[in-house]
């Protein structure tokens, strides 16, 4: 693969290429150009999670705005109170959720082993 630039940019992609391992400047060129594509790939699917992941969310915060969410603390029995105002309280929510989810299963596995 040929290209034109810079001279002082061709010798840092030699320099590069050598240090990377690669035969010459076209493979690692051709390396590099795939990486991006690849890349490209990935960010498109993490762009779909993430609005899948939002519009979530969001139906959870139109359906629970304005409601309470409590959570009782495992370790010490205080207890929380998440007054649902936006959709990052819903993301707390679904967090505590789990963690309390979590903490009553690994009570239970205790409880089982006695």
């Amino acid at each position: 693969m040929s290209f034109k630039t810079d001279p002082k940019f061709k010798q840092i992609i030699d320099v590069l290429a050598h240090t990377s391992g690669q035969k010459n400047s076209s493979t690692y060129m051709n390396q590099i150009v795939r990486a991006g594509i690849n890349a490209g790939s990935e960010i498109a699917e993490l762009k779909r999670k993430l609005a899948f992941y939002e519009s979530s969310v969001q139906g959870l915060f139109e359906k629970y705005n304005g409601r309470t969410a409590q959570f009782e603390d495992g370790n010490d029995g205080s207890v929380t109170e998440i007054v649902v105002k936006k959709a990052e309280d819903i993301q707390l929510v679904l967090l505590k959720s789990y963690k309390f989810l979590c903490a009553i299963h690994s009570h239970r596995i205790q409880n089982e082993r006695q």
